[in-house]
């Protein structure tokens, strides 16, 4: 017969020790908390949805990296983990942002098959958190019926700067916008918007302009007549400036250091929205690309959905020698405006009264304009509706579509209301 004794005694092993542990070692000591003022990286928004995106069509969106500490922060670099990291991508850093600062970056997902995709965003920075990892999720489909909307309030306060080719072919649509003008401040009224108005040229050899304010700052402050009269003066700057026509430059000049707190000082608002409006028939000459331009107009905000670049341009080569010719589309311009959800106005309407009307709605707030993310298969696929009421295809009083910049229009008795919202459901199968 077996027996099995028990002995009494006693045993070092403790069953609720942590496997691997050495008996009677100390807890490791915690990492020391860092001392003295750090940087506190922030991502917004997170987590990072992108919806469904037609397959193989790329399509971008913006993210603000802020610093919410109380030192300097240094983000090396953006990157992606994950198993579907490779359908995204993110400009090459560093970014260098003091204390309370922000800046924006376009990043891009190009779904690569017809499934839902999912990483993360990793930024790496001197944040002693580590690395931030932000979520993302976004699903690529095959062709169908794509549902767009939009609803918008004006807005409370507005800093509008309009940037005025004036080179010599120029002179007439310039005095048909100084003669429209009226029509533009009115809807501001109507609207009730606290604004700012100045202007710029697109010179930047003339040492007078530059990026100067061409005459003071206008305010809502003053009196309607003297608002008009002084925009009028601003914008007669002739039209013997410089065939190299720099909006994107001018504008830039007009809105950093040394003009800002100079010559143009006290005109910009950090709690204002920001619209950039050029009247224009050529194509930009800066050294600037949309891309880097619109990033940097857009870091002027800590949100970036504040600032929007409209304008007045040439939508397309045309010659009339009886009338308005564009010598060079404004291709940069009209991808400015199409990356900030701006109003691309044609430089040669025949109706200026109607598009004034609608830049003053779009830069208020209550855009006219729409654009959209993938190409419609033809004028038939898209159905349109303001506020749930079905609107018709008409030039006049409903909506048009613009192929070259990829908009829906509203127009007349069609346009929104503040506080409406627009509606946009088309078939696509084409990426824009």
């Amino acid at each position: 017969m077996l027996i099995l004794a028990v002995l009494p005694g006693c045993s070092d092993y403790n069953i609720d020790a942590k496997a691997g542990a050495t008996p009677g070692a100390e807890e490791p000591e915690p990492e020391p908390e860092p001392e003295g003022p750090q940087p506190d990286l922030v991502i917004t928004p997170s987590p990072l949805e992108w919806g469904s995106v037609l397959h193989d069509c790329p399509k971008q969106q913006v993210i603000t990296l802020s610093n919410e500490g109380e030192a300097a922060l240094e983000v090396a670099s953006l990157g992606f983990d994950g198993g579907d990291s490779g359908v995204f991508s993110a400009p090459e850093g560093p970014w260098s942002l003091e204390p309370g600062d922000s800046t924006t970056v376009t990043l891009t997902f190009t779904p690569s098959e017809r499934r839902d995709h999912s990483a993360e965003l990793v930024a790496e920075s001197n944040d002693p958190d580590g690395p931030l990892a932000v979520p993302m999720t976004g699903a690529g489909v095959d062709a169908g019926v794509i549902e767009e909307s939009w609803t918008s309030e004006p807005v409370d306060k507005l800093d509008v700067l309009w940037v005025v080719d004036n080179s010599c072919s120029m002179a007439e649509s310039v005095d048909l916008v100084r003669s429209n003008f009226s029509i533009y401040i009115n809807q501001f009224l109507d609207l009730g918007i606290d604004y700012h108005l100045a202007a710029v040229t697109t010179d930047m050899d003339n040492p007078a302009q530059q990026g100067r304010f061409q005459g003071p700052v206008i305010t809502s402050a003053m009196s309607d007549s003297e608002a008009s009269s002084l925009f009028l003066s601003a914008v007669d700057a002739g039209a013997d400036g410089s065939a190299d026509e720099k909006g994107f430059a001018a504008s830039r000049a007009a809105l950093t250091e040394p003009l800002l707190s100079s010559t143009n000082a006290d005109f910009l608002r950090e709690d204002a929205h920001l619209a950039v409006i050029v009247i224009t028939d050529e194509n930009d000459a800066s050294s600037d690309s949309t891309t880097s331009y619109v990033d940097w107009l857009r870091s002027l905000k800590s949100d970036p959905s504040l600032v929007k670049f409209h304008g007045f341009m040439g939508l397309a080569f045309a010659i009339d020698i009886f009338g308005c010719s564009v010598d060079s589309a404004s291709t940069k311009y009209i991808d400015a405006a199409a990356m900030t959800g701006g109003f691309a106005g044609d430089i040669c309407t025949d109706d200026w009264r109607a598009a004034m009307s609608s830049m003053s709605l779009a830069s208020g707030g209550v855009p006219t304009t729409f654009t959209l993310s993938s190409r419609p298969d033809g004028i038939s696929a898209i159905n349109v509706e303001v506020d749930g009421v079905r609107v018709r295809y008409d030039p006049v009083n409903g909506w048009t579509f613009d192929e070259p910049t990829n908009t829906v229009s509203l127009h007349g008795v069609s346009l929104p209301l503040p506080g409406q919202t627009v509606l946009i459901e088309y078939g696509s199968s084409t990426c824009y």
